[in-house]
Protein backbone atom coordinates (compact mmCIF):
# COMPACT_ATOMS: atom_id res chain seq x y z
CA UNK A 1 0.00 0.00 0.00
CA UNK A 2 3.00 2.41 0.74
CA UNK A 3 4.42 1.91 -2.86
CA UNK A 4 0.65 3.00 -4.35
CA UNK A 5 0.52 5.75 -2.04
CA UNK A 6 3.59 7.34 -3.07
CA UNK A 7 3.28 6.93 -6.92
CA UNK A 8 -0.70 8.76 -6.30
CA UNK A 9 1.66 11.24 -4.42
CA UNK A 10 3.66 11.78 -7.00
CA UNK A 11 0.90 11.57 -9.70
CA UNK A 12 -0.70 14.14 -7.43
CA UNK A 13 1.89 16.88 -7.42
CA UNK A 14 3.19 16.14 -10.85
CA UNK A 15 -0.43 17.31 -12.00
CA UNK A 16 0.35 20.28 -9.68
CA UNK A 17 3.11 21.11 -11.60
CA UNK A 18 1.32 21.08 -14.78
CA UNK A 19 -1.33 23.30 -13.75
CA UNK A 20 0.89 25.62 -12.18
CA UNK A 21 2.76 26.15 -15.46
CA UNK A 22 -0.18 25.92 -17.49
CA UNK A 23 -1.59 28.57 -15.38
CA UNK A 24 1.30 31.01 -15.51
CA UNK A 25 1.93 30.89 -19.28
CA UNK A 26 -1.71 31.17 -20.13
CA UNK A 27 -0.86 34.53 -17.63
CA UNK A 28 1.97 35.64 -19.02
CA UNK A 29 0.43 35.24 -22.40
CA UNK A 30 -2.65 37.43 -21.88
CA UNK A 31 -0.32 39.78 -20.53
CA UNK A 32 1.54 39.75 -23.87
CA UNK A 33 -1.72 40.08 -25.66
CA UNK A 34 -2.90 42.97 -23.51
CA UNK A 35 0.32 45.21 -24.13
CA UNK A 36 0.20 43.78 -27.70
CA UNK A 37 -3.26 45.67 -27.87
CA UNK A 38 -2.25 48.79 -26.22
CA UNK A 39 0.59 49.08 -29.06
CA UNK A 40 -1.92 48.33 -31.68
CA UNK A 41 -3.99 51.23 -30.54
CA UNK A 42 -1.07 53.52 -30.38
CA UNK A 43 0.37 52.53 -33.35
CA UNK A 44 -3.46 53.32 -34.89
CA UNK A 45 -3.70 56.64 -33.23
CA UNK A 46 -0.03 57.88 -34.58
CA UNK A 47 -1.40 56.85 -38.37
CA UNK A 48 -4.94 58.79 -37.81
CA UNK A 49 -2.10 61.70 -36.64
CA UNK A 50 0.28 61.62 -39.69
CA UNK A 51 -3.17 61.11 -41.85
CA UNK A 52 -4.38 64.51 -40.02
CA UNK A 53 -1.13 65.89 -40.94
CA UNK A 54 -0.82 64.99 -44.44
CA UNK A 55 -4.19 65.80 -45.12
CA UNK A 56 -3.89 69.54 -43.52
CA UNK A 57 -0.45 69.97 -45.63
CA UNK A 58 -1.66 69.08 -48.60
CA UNK A 59 -5.05 68.86 -49.13
CA UNK A 60 -5.22 72.46 -50.78
CA UNK A 61 -3.97 70.95 -53.93
CA UNK A 62 -6.55 68.28 -53.94
CA UNK A 63 -9.81 69.23 -55.65
CA UNK A 64 -12.69 69.17 -53.17
CA UNK A 65 -14.61 66.60 -55.39
CA UNK A 66 -11.68 64.49 -54.92
CA UNK A 67 -11.64 64.50 -51.82
CA UNK A 68 -14.76 63.85 -51.04
CA UNK A 69 -14.99 60.94 -53.66
CA UNK A 70 -12.24 59.32 -52.05
CA UNK A 71 -13.60 59.88 -48.78
CA UNK A 72 -16.68 58.05 -49.53
CA UNK A 73 -15.10 55.07 -51.07
CA UNK A 74 -12.99 54.19 -48.22
CA UNK A 75 -15.83 54.91 -45.83
CA UNK A 76 -17.60 52.58 -47.92
CA UNK A 77 -15.10 49.56 -47.74
CA UNK A 78 -14.77 49.92 -43.77
CA UNK A 79 -18.62 50.17 -43.43
CA UNK A 80 -19.48 47.35 -46.08
CA UNK A 81 -21.07 44.28 -44.75
CA UNK A 82 -21.73 41.42 -46.68
CA UNK A 83 -25.75 40.44 -47.26
CA UNK A 84 -27.89 37.48 -48.04
CA UNK A 85 -30.25 37.65 -50.81
CA UNK A 86 -33.53 36.07 -49.63
CA UNK A 87 -35.21 33.94 -51.63
CA UNK A 88 -38.79 33.69 -51.80
CA UNK A 89 -39.70 29.89 -52.42
CA UNK A 90 -42.97 28.47 -52.01
CA UNK A 91 -44.43 25.82 -50.03
CA UNK A 92 -45.15 23.76 -53.16
CA UNK A 93 -41.57 24.51 -54.59
CA UNK A 94 -39.98 24.03 -51.04
CA UNK A 95 -41.81 20.40 -50.47
CA UNK A 96 -40.48 19.01 -54.24
CA UNK A 97 -37.11 20.19 -53.24
CA UNK A 98 -36.96 18.49 -49.89
CA UNK A 99 -37.94 15.38 -51.82
CA UNK A 100 -35.40 15.41 -54.41
CA UNK A 101 -32.80 16.17 -51.17
CA UNK A 102 -34.30 12.97 -49.20
CA UNK A 103 -33.79 10.80 -52.39
CA UNK A 104 -30.12 12.15 -53.23
CA UNK A 105 -29.85 11.02 -49.55
CA UNK A 106 -31.17 7.87 -49.83
CA UNK A 107 -29.22 6.88 -53.40
CA UNK A 108 -26.12 8.15 -51.56
CA UNK A 109 -26.38 5.78 -48.48
CA UNK A 110 -27.75 2.55 -50.67
CA UNK A 111 -31.38 2.72 -49.44
CA UNK A 112 -34.50 3.15 -51.83
CA UNK A 113 -36.56 6.33 -51.51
Amino acid sequence: MAKSQKKEAAAATLADQVAEFIGKTMGELLNRKDALAKQMAEVDSQISEVGKRVSKQFGAYLPATTRRARVKKAVSKKTRVAKRAVREISEETRAKMAEAARKRWAKTRGKKA
